[in-house]
């Protein structure tokens, strides 16, 4: 489908650009449908996100790219802070990310319509911050505390402003209630379900995560590590990268493609035996239902959106505990076979989530402001 769904001019308003994650996804294709629409982010990678190809409207690039822990997220923050963006008037501005929505603090907003788009409240403040401190040392412990500390006082007064919040979840809808109690609208993302499609089995097995540590890819590689006869492939980059390569360095059944084009993405999904998705409590979880939409099952956690969208023992499995023995486990379990007879169920299941439905129910939601 294309053309402007939203009809009148506006802009989305997004973190940054440096992954190809489910968000990032969402973000360019809600500017792809809607010609026009402006776009304003942080900072982006221009190798993977080149100019002119995310959207047909006027873009704005608030700052420079920063690798450097805590001042990335401070740099954001800062970018929409106390950076001008509304630099026109529009019909509505939609907030999506979980710093954009900080524009709208010291930037009045001349939109007429201002719409949170939650994937995520910030994780770190809330319920990743002990699983966060774990993983610091001392002097970046106390950075860590005055960062978080810093993200309340901005997000919360920032969510109050928007005249209607949506969550791409239940789960993220209850997790705003939990911490900010605020009641949102629930509208899934679309899944790309065209290009996402069969296209045969091969002999891996597949994930897509970015390589951070709370999606949990380390699990994965080390079940594998054990499974010298089973093959894995993993599609996606991340700050663990290397570490993960050099990990599997000797285990010529594990291969790395690193952040790859959307066609050498749409091949592996689509030829892959199953795929693997076993993230830290996720939002919601668009890979996982790309997999289905190309008829490939789900070995899954029973943990956030994948409860929501994978149906455990119809279109894949999800695991109470997600450890390396668990995974050996399903992956045994799950035979080339027995992943075929659940392709009809997957690509049922994923029929949910087209495009068309997001559509429409973003309009509602949008026009009943």
């Amino acid at each position: 489908m294309t053309g402007v769904y939203l009809m009148n001019k506006g802009i989305l308003l997004y973190d940054y650009l440096f992954a190809k994650g489910g968000a990032e996804k969402l973000s360019l294709s809600f500017l792809k449908k809607n010609e026009g629409t402006d776009f304003c982010v942080a900072f982006k990678d221009k190798e993977l996100f080149p100019d002119g190809d995310t959207c047909t409207g006027d873009e704005y690039v608030l700052s420079s790219y920063s690798s450097l822990k805590g001042w990335k997220t401070l740099k954001t923050m800062f970018s929409f802070l106390f950076k001008k963006v509304f630099y026109k008037d529009y019909e509505w501005a939609m907030y999506s990310g979980e710093y954009a929505p900080l524009a709208i603090l010291r930037n009045k907003s001349r939109a007429k319509k201002n719409i949170l788009y939650c994937h995520t409240i910030p994780r770190a403040p809330y319920d990743l911050k002990d699983f966060k401190l774990s993983q610091l040392g001392f002097l970046e412990k106390q950075l860590f505390k005055v960062i978080i500390w810093l993200i309340k006082v901005l997000y919360e007064p920032s969510i109050k402003r928007m005249d209607v919040v949506i969550a791409n979840s239940i789960n993220v809808k209850k997790r705003i209630k939990k911490h900010l109690n605020i009641d949102a609208i629930v509208v899934n993302p679309p899944i790309d379900t065209e290009n996402f499609k069969w296209k045969g089995q091969s002999d891996f097995y597949l994930s897509t995560a970015r390589l951070e540590p709370a999606k949990r890819v380390e699990i994965i590689v080390r079940a594998f590590m054990e499974m010298p006869e089973k093959n894995l492939l993993i599609a996606s980059g991340g700050s663990q990268l290397e570490y993960l390569r050099d990990l599997a360095s000797s285990h010529k059944n594990i291969k790395f493609m690193g952040w790859c084009s959307d066609n050498d993405m749409h091949e592996a999904v689509g030829t892959c035996i199953a795929t693997i998705y076993i993230p830290v409590d996720e939002d919601f979880g668009m890979s996982p239902v790309e997999s289905m939409a190309a008829g490939k099952p789900v070995i899954g956690v029973a943990e956030g959106g994948l409860l929501e969208t994978v149906i455990s023992g119809e279109t894949g499995v999800l695991i109470e505990s997600p450890t390396k023995n668990e995974i050996i486990k399903v992956v045994n379990d799950m035979t080339k076979e027995k992943c075929i007879g659940m392709r009809l169920k997957c690509e049922s299941q994923a029929a949910n989530y087209k495009e068309d439905r997001f559509i429409s129910e973003i309009r509602s939601v949008i026009s009943s402001i």
